[in-house]
């Protein structure tokens, strides 16, 4: 007996049965975000790569954590039991990121007493107006840093595509931060000047967990070791390979950079890139 002819399934047609999913909303910048810097114009897909990111926060170590990204630079929370500070905002996303790191690690947004900025780009810094906003703490950065957090430029060709074309908030520094201060909080953070990748770039090295987060003014190397950013991503190349020595000298047992692996004692356990 022949099988019974086939019959390709009817779409019903738009009614009160079936309708199209909505489109989430989101800030502009999410909308033109995809992930590992693919791009997409289908809003509902990148939505699903920026839900699976911001679902991955890591612990580097006790009282460090990571949010991961898919655009930007990373976003680190330094926990302690009397005060939170956190490094670095990442690219403009409406504080998406750090919120779910600081819910991720059960923390409230107004335990946050500090947000320390290592240097002005939309990568970095897109979100302090936010945040400050969000959790009520100040803002810290150099006084380079400060300048261009006051009057942040608008981003251009694969920048844009990449981070998204949302603007990014000015933002008043309420701390300005000296090389070789220390911060009394969390254990205690030492300031650490580190130009080379931008003027005014600082670094900071968490004495309680000994880790050294260090923005763009070095990276992290697949031996586990720091490296200096490529040339063409550094305004003076001599001073940022110089930089990187500074800060390799530091020799933290951890290494936090604003993009790709962090390391702890020479080893790479955080895979995710950016």
């Amino acid at each position: 007996m022949p099988p019974p002819p086939r019959t390709r399934a009817r779409r019903p047609p738009l009614g009160t049965e079936a309708r199209p999913l909505p489109r989430p909303e989101l800030p502009g910048a999410l909308c033109m975000q995809g992930s590992y810097g693919s791009r997409t114009r289908a809003p509902h897909r990148t939505t699903l790569l920026l839900t699976t990111a911001y679902a991955r926060p890591v612990i580097i170590v006790p009282g460090l954590h990571v949010a991961e990204r898919t655009a930007g630079g990373r976003c680190y929370l330094v926990e302690h039991p009397l005060a939170c500070v956190l490094i670095d905002t990442g690219a403009p996303d409406g504080t998406l990121g750090a919120s779910h790191l600081l819910e991720s690690a059960g923390r409230r947004p107004e335990e946050v007493r500090l947000i320390l900025v290592t240097h002005g780009h939309r990568g970095h810094a897109g979100n302090a107006a936010g945040l400050r906003v969000l959790t009520g703490a100040p803002v810290g950065a150099t006084a380079e840093v400060a300048e261009a957090l006051a009057h942040p430029p608008p981003a251009s060709g694969g920048l844009r595509r990449l981070l998204g074309g949302g603007a990014v908030e000015p933002v008043s520094v309420d701390r300005v931060l000296e090389p070789g201060e220390v911060i009394d909080l969390a254990g205690g953070i030492a300031v650490i000047d580190a130009p080379g990748h931008v003027l005014g770039s600082a670094a900071f090295h968490l004495l309680l967990p000994d880790a050294l987060c260090v923005g763009d003014a070095a990276s992290v190397d697949r031996h586990g070791a720091l490296a200096p950013p490529p040339a063409r991503h550094s305004q003076d190349a001599a001073t940022a390979r110089a930089t990187a020595a500074t800060l390799a000298a530091v020799n933290a047992r951890v290494l936090a950079p604003g993009h790709g692996f962090a390391s702890v004692g020479g080893r790479l356990p955080v895979r995710g890139r950016r």
